[in-house]
């Protein structure tokens, strides 16, 4: 039985769910997003990189954006998140990763494993 693999914890999800960042991000901040988004496209040489790094690299371009960052201002001043505000960077840059995969991944932990 394949399984949907998402990016965010339940806490990073709740944030995003709590403050209507899904909102934000494709709505007020989409430019902001998108400007990060081709930055990173530029910034990352070949055509593999680990996850760790994407979301690093897109929550530091993300971090640049004025909309963005004063958004995170706003929700930190107002205590909506246990989340400091690089947890909540970080979890911005996975949502976005997270949805321009189309939500998740599918995984299957029946599938044999295979050098690749």
């Amino acid at each position: 039985m394949t399984k949907r693999v998402r990016l965010l914890s339940d806490v990073e999800l709740e944030a995003i769910k709590d403050n209507a960042l899904h909102q934000a991000i494709i709505g007020d901040l989409a430019h902001d997003v998108r400007r990060a988004l081709t930055s990173l496209e530029q910034s990352i040489p070949g055509e593999s990189v680990t996850l760790i790094v994407l979301t690093s690299t897109l929550a530091g371009l993300l971090r640049m954006q004025d909309g963005v960052r004063k958004t995170v201002m706003e929700i930190k001043a107002l205590g909506g998140t246990p989340l400091d505000e690089d947890g909540l960077f970080e979890a911005i840059a996975k949502w976005v990763l997270d949805n321009q995969i189309g939500r998740g991944f599918m995984w299957d932990p029946g599938a044999e494993l295979r050098r690749r």
